[in-house]
């Protein structure tokens, strides 16, 4: 199975802020740490310890995977995006 691999460099500012860090991250990677960190934060009983590990591991993770998503969405035409937008669920035309 062929392996994508974004390769991250100093881009334009979005929003007040670089998109991405300036280092080479593999965004399936970033998904499968992600589900074993739910995995992990799942398998607690208490809530209020399942809620630190989501704090402190499974969101980190998510901000990561979302400004991948959030850059694509800007980029890519919307003939080739199957799914709604965030932009589109925010604001219906």
């Amino acid at each position: 199975m062929e392996r994508f691999c974004v390769e991250t460099k100093p881009v334009s500012s979005f929003f007040g802020q670089n998109v991405f860090d300036l280092k080479t991250e593999n965004v399936r990677d970033l998904v499968h740490l992600l589900i074993e960190e739910r995995k992990k934060a799942n398998k607690l009983d208490a809530l209020p310890e399942k809620a630190a590990a989501y704090s402190a591991s499974v969101m980190p993770l998510m901000e990561r995977i979302r400004n991948y998503a959030d850059h694509l969405e800007m980029i890519v035409e919307d003939e080739l995006w199957p799914t709604p937008k965030y932009r589109e669920l925010l604001f219906p035309r």
